[in-house]
């Protein structure tokens, strides 16, 4: 304990002694009874209590310092007269100034801790406890302490008060704030009120009546009146609506004669069709005896014709199937066939109307049925199994399809239709030359039951697609399709769309079958059955090798494997679901969901000495198209797993990741057992650089090294090297690929493995001297160093004629071209406009150079749209625009001086919306129409033009109905604040499948009428594992169409136009491509572009360093050419995502 606390705690008590002297010494001149009473009793005439009292006669019998202010000091009592006088201390407290109480308050503590230094200094210099300096002092002391209570109490005083003011200000505001709401809400119920008003229409208004010139031109003057008409609109009305009824009179009149006259035609119709009956028995006379020619001849015109005559009386779908099936075969496939096949008489009676049944019924007939009604009733569950059997009844009238292979492999598909469930199933059957008995393992592979599994993805065929019969196997008690498709064949959806059938969960059920749906998925289907039957029979003849301990490696893929492997492949079976789910290490897999039921499950055993090693493979029944997936476990000193040892891992990797160099050309039939042999070489070389525990050689005394590695390790996880480099012959590691944070830390401490890398380096540098020294001598010359090619850098001047003038729009544009013409655009051509259809361009705020662009080509566009609007739903009824900070006026007011006829429609995303917020929304009119109340508010607020609405693709395709409704109610809204409305939606066909999208010919017919224009997303056609062009131009055509065959409505679209590219690399990535980086790459790898004309789209390859094949496709001036042509030959407009991302003399085309 120091010297200051020590202090400190002698001065506390001894301040609480001399507190009880003081008031000893205040309350001596007072009675025991007045000083009770005083100490209860509060006298509130001048404020004040009894304690201030007292506080201040010890102030006045103390001595104070010199120069001090005293606090309160006032003569308190006066015992004479026994008169009491106290103060209010609020009343003082009104007339004290808060800094002249700050300035007493620091003086106190300047004077307070000067007497603790002086006290201190005394007991320093050997002062006694009870010295009258120190007594003197620390009296002093308590009368500041007192000063100080005093300004603390007046302190508190203060903020009361305050707090009371503010509290009084604040009831005023809520008054005013209440006041203000009233008022709201009446201007709210005005507006309603006036907006009813304005939405009022006549019924004459819905009459579409002749133009105004027209009916001044064509009407009589006694109907048009000119006098009166010309001066008031109301007699003009009138005046056109007598003149149409006139010319609806007379059009009545055209309609009778030309009834009459559509009578005569028919009965010469008639008289020329009895005609040409007559001749009907001299063509069949003819027709047999032509038969032996047609059967020379192979021209089966009479086979053909009887199966014409049937196929009459097949029902809708599998008619349908029967025509498409029919023109498929004889355009492309002449190895299809298709034949009918069931009891004719039976579909005729089914086909002849209800009342023929009953004319001709005998009387013994009628007494049968009299004596079965007096029979006994049936029973219940006998009544239930008559109606299932009625409900699942087929057509006797089937179709059956044989699909036949090069081998002599017969696939025979089997259609039936189901007539009360409205559906289609098949069955089928395999017929091979060759018997496919001898393989065990193969036995689920060419089942019937379960050969046409997932042809398309998830497409199982176990429940019917068709969402009304689940209401109908409910009155007649059936739980499940899935009991009786071993029966009656399987429903799958790919079958429906082959008999134009289709079904919609949340729509409804297209009525009969149509064509067109048909031959849409005729050709893809036929060929994937085809590549079923090839895959599956390619499967059966691996697996007999493999249950032979037989790996077949296919010859493209031999360089990939070295001379000798010594692992072996021991067993191969099949395993069940069940027991798949039971292996320890497959339980990832299991929890991820990368397996299901419908998948093979197979067990590869590979062995090497005394290591094991386990694969439990997963088939999927699409194979090759999903390769199959392999999980590991090695018996070797003990147990390992891919959850465990990182090279196991590794060799995971080596055969479900690197997969693609293992598949050859398609369509990779081979490809199990690629990856098997891959995964005994990867076995070797993980036993043969395993680390020698006793004596530390580099590998186990019971594998001897035989294959050549550069390290046996690499990293901190010891990884082995399982790359087979060809033709060198050595193993090495593949690269690494680090993420951003990887390669900062690797920057900060990579010194090690910097020394790993040079050390690295060294060696493939030596083995690639060893090898490749001969070949470098005789390619050499000393004129080789001096050669460059130099690319002259972009011209930035402009050009004095557009890109049309210049040749550049070719199909065989150079590199060095593009590089030197992408900036010099022709300013001449700005204000001229080629393309006269509506030009929408986007831009984003993350791209400055579109908004330079957009005010640039202002006068190319109609409208512009910046990405800058999140609409979210903050609680019921209750909507908030966010991104507004990036609304910049200046910008606005640039292009609408560049074109004053281009409209500003920001792109309004509903963003950060749950699946509840959309129901809550679609399902009430009320929230409807707060969010059309919000964004017309905003908009009129903020000057905007309207808005690019972005919603469709949020529900996946879901809730359609709904969302029409919503966005219907949406445009009406903005109509009535004369405002526009874009709506942005996705594609109509699915890129690469050829499936209907997420929006269709009923949504855009039952919208256009209310939308202004809708943004069509063609682009992103291609994905990482599907490379390709971003937009073909058939898919393009074909996405438009689908909307609109008819013309009405098709102004209304603007077809996407994408001015970015894609790089593709064989890894399966992809790297967008901006003008900037494109330039970059054409200078730096100096291709030879390429033309498609399939897609209408330039394209280039180009290898990196590390060998990786790349595939460029990006916009050309010829590519943007032909999808301009075709919107002007649609009668489309277009929109182009995004302004910035292209090159700048694409502009000079609109």
């Amino acid at each position: 304990m120091t010297k200051v606390q020590k202090f400190l705690i002698k001065y506390i008590k001894y301040n609480s002694k001399l507190k009880r002297n003081l008031n000893l010494t205040s309350c001596s001149a007072m009675s025991s009874d007045t000083l009770k009473k005083r100490k209860t009793k509060v006298i509130r005439s001048d404020g004040g209590t009894p304690e201030n009292k007292r506080g201040r006669a010890e102030g006045e019998q103390a001595s104070f310092p010199a120069g001090l202010p005293l606090v309160g000091q006032r003569k308190l009592l006066s015992v004479r007269n026994q008169d009491v006088r106290v103060y209010n201390e609020e009343v003082e407290l009104e007339g004290r100034d808060p800094e002249q109480d700050y300035v007493l308050y620091k003086s106190t503590c300047e004077a307070l801790a000067k007497l603790m230094a002086e006290i201190q200094e005394l007991k320093a210099n050997g002062a006694k406890e009870g010295s009258e300096e120190v007594e003197e002092r620390r009296r002093q002391g308590c009368v500041h302490f007192i000063t100080l209570k005093k300004l603390n109490r007046l302190a508190h005083m203060r903020l009361k008060k305050g707090r009371d003011q503010t509290h009084e200000a604040k009831q005023r505001v809520d008054v005013l704030h209440l006041q203000l709401q009233n008022l709201l809400y009446e201007v709210m119920h005005l507006q309603k009120e006036i907006g009813k008003c304005l939405e009022f229409k006549s019924q004459h208004e819905e009459i579409e009546l002749v133009s105004v010139d027209e009916f001044l031109k064509d009407a009589p003057a006694e109907i048009s009146r000119p006098h009166l008409t010309k001066e008031d609109p109301h007699q003009l009305t009138l005046a056109r609506l007598d003149w149409e009824l006139e010319q609806r009179k007379r059009l009545a009149e055209q309609y009778k004669s030309s009834l009459c006259s559509k009578e005569k035609i028919l009965k010469g119709i008639e008289l020329k069709k009895e005609y040409l009956g007559s001749l009907q028995p001299g063509l069949q006379a003819i027709m047999q005896a032509s038969l032996p020619v047609q059967e020379y001849l192979s021209m089966p015109f009479e086979h053909v014709q009887k199966q014409a005559e049937v196929a009459r009386h097949l029902p809708p779908p599998l008619y349908v199937l029967f025509v498409q099936a029919n023109a498929y075969g004889q355009a492309f496939d002449k190895n299809l066939t298709v034949s009918i096949s069931g009891d004719v008489d039976e579909a005729k009676a089914l086909s002849r109307p209800p009342e023929d049944s009953q004319d001709d019924e005998s009387d013994s007939d009628a007494e049968e049925e009299q004596q079965n009604t007096k029979r006994r009733r049936a029973t219940v569950g006998v009544q239930l199994d008559d109606k299932r059997k009625e409900m699942l009844k087929r057509h006797p009238l089937s179709l059956c399809i044989d699909l036949k292979c090069k081998d002599g492999s017969v696939l025979h598909l089997f259609f039936y239709y189901l007539m009360n469930l409205n559906i289609l199933t098949v069955k089928a059957k395999v017929s091979t030359s060759a018997d496919l008995s001898g393989a065990i393992s193969a036995g689920e592979l060419l089942n019937s039951e379960s050969l046409l599994n997932c042809l398309y993805a998830s497409d199982h065929g176990q429940e019917t697609p068709n969402p009304g019969n689940r209401y109908q196997f409910d009155k007649v008690g059936i739980t499940t399709f899935a009991d009786y498709v071993s029966e009656l064949g399987h429903p799958y959806n790919w079958v429906q769309s082959l008999g134009g059938l289709q079904f919609f969960g949340d729509t409804p059920q297209t009525e009969g079958a149509q064509s067109s749906l048909s031959a849409s998925h005729m050709e893809a289907t036929m060929k994937l059955l085809r590549g079923r039957l090839q895959s599956r029979l390619a499967l059966h003849k691996q697996f007999s090798s493999l249950e032979h301990s037989i790996v077949p490696v296919s010859s493209e893929c031999q360089h990939l494997f070295p001379a000798k492997v010594v692992s072996r492949l021991a067993r191969w079976t099949m395993m069940t679901y069940q027991e798949f789910t039971e292996l320890s290490f497959v339980q990832h897999v299991v929890k991820a969901g990368m397996m299901k039921e419908t998948d093979l499950f197979f067990m590869a055993t590979v062995e090497r000495g005394t290591a094991r090693l386990q694969a439990a493979v997963v088939l999927n029944p699409r194979y090759p198209d999903i390769t199959p997936l392999f999980s590991l476990s090695l018996l070797w000193k003990g147990e390992r797993s891919g959850r465990t040892d990182d090279n196991l891992r590794a060799m995971e990797s080596e055969v479900n990741v690197f997969k693609s160099e293992l598949q050859g050309p398609r369509p990779g039939l081979q490809l199990l057992t690629n990856q098997i042999q891959r995964l005994c070489m990867c076995l070797d070389v993980y036993l043969e650089t395993e680390s020698q525990v006793s004596d530390g050689s580099e590998g186990p005394r019971e594998f001897p090294r035989e294959k050549m590695c550069l390290r046996t390790a690499r990293g901190p996880n010891r990884l082995k090297p399982f790359k087979y480099n060809h033709p060198q012959g050595f193993f090495s590691h593949r690269p690494r690929y680090l993420t951003a944070q990887q390669l900062k830390i690797k920057h900060q401490t990579g010194a090690s493995e910097r020394g790993e890398e040079t050390e690295m380096r060294a060696v493939l540098a030596f083995l690639y001297i060893c090898i490749s020294a001969p070949v470098i001598r005789g390619t050499l010359s000393k004129t080789d160093a001096k050669k460059s090619s130099k690319v002259q850098d972009t011209e930035a001047a402009v050009a004095e004629r557009p890109v049309q003038e210049r040749a550049l729009v070719v199909k065989d544009p150079q590199w060095r071209d593009v590089v030197r013409e992408e900036k010099r655009y022709c300013p001449h051509a700005i204000p001229t406009r080629h393309f006269q259809g509506a030009v929408l361009g986007y831009i984003t705020p993350w791209n400055p150079h579109g908004y330079d662009i957009a005010k640039l080509f202002g006068p190319k566009m109609t409208s512009v749209s910046p990405v800058w609007l999140q609409l979210r739903r903050r609680g019921p009824e209750s909507f908030h625009i966010t991104g507004l900070h990036d609304h910049d006026p200046g910008w606005v007011k640039a292009v609408r001086k560049a074109n004053k006829k281009n409209k500003i429609l920001p792109r309004l995303l509903f963003d950060g919306w749950s699946y509840q917020d959309y129901m809550s929304v679609l399902d009430s009119e009320d929230e409807i129409e707060e969010i059309g109340r919000e964004v017309v508010e905003v908009a009129k607020a903020e000057g905007f033009d309207g808005y690019t609405v972005e919603l469709w693709s949020q529900l996946g395709g879901n809730k359609r109905k709904e969302l029409v409704h919503l966005v219907t109610h949406l445009c009406k809204f903005l109509k009535a604040g004369k405002l526009t409305c874009i709506l942005v939606i996705p594609p109509a066909v699915s890129p690469g499948t050829n499936q209907p999208g997420m929006f269709g010919k009923e949504d855009f017919e039952k919208m256009a009428p209310h939308v202004d224009a809708f943004s069509l997303m063609t682009y992103d056609y291609s994905s990482p594992g599907r490379p390709g062009p971003s937009a073909p131009l058939p898919w393009m055509r074909d996405c438009v169409l689908k909307l609109a065959p008819q013309t009405q409505w098709r102004h209304k679209i603007l077809l996407g136009l994408n001015l970015y590219g894609l790089d593709f690399s064989s890894h399966g990535g992809a790297e967008p491509l901006l003008g900037g980086r494109y330039t970059e790459l054409l200078k730096e790898v100096k291709p030879k572009l390429l033309w498609d004309d399939y897609s209408g789209e330039h394209y280039f390859n180009y290898r990196r360093s590390n060998a990786v094949k790349h595939v460029v496709y990006y916009p050309t001036l010829k590519s943007l050419q032909l999808r301009i042509a075709l919107a002007t030959e649609l009668g489309t407009g277009i929109s182009m995502w995004e302004l910035g991302q292209g090159l700048d003399y694409f502009y000079d085309l609109l």
